[in-house]
């Protein structure tokens, strides 16, 4: 669960590092199948501000990137990313304060 309070500005992430590994015989039975993985996870946003949730997945330790956001007060709700190749990968989620206005 993340969670914060905010005062002025306040950043609340959480990263866990990830090796996606399709044993071979599954490859070989199913070639039109690229996933090798997925990552599920449900979530609620609660927000007394403006806020965003991002998240952001990485590659062989390269720059994470962001994949998804969500912005304001969200209900619970479940997000999947399916992960389609063979690779070591970092996934982070980071909740913040924004500036942005919703209409």
């Amino acid at each position: 669960m993340l969670s914060g309070i905010f005062n002025k500005h306040c950043l609340v992430s959480g990263t866990f590092n990830f090796y996606a590994h399709r044993p071979p015989q599954a490859v070989m039975a199913d070639t039109e199948n690229k996933e090798v993985a997925r990552i599920t996870f449900v979530f609620e946003t609660i927000c007394s501000v403006n806020c965003e949730l991002y998240f952001m997945v990485g590659v062989n330790s390269r720059t994470n990137t962001p994949v998804e956001t969500w912005k304001g007060s969200k209900g619970k709700q479940s997000y999947t990313y399916i992960i389609e190749e063979n690779a070591t990968m970092s996934f982070t989620w980071a909740f913040q304060r924004t500036t942005f206005h919703e209409i």
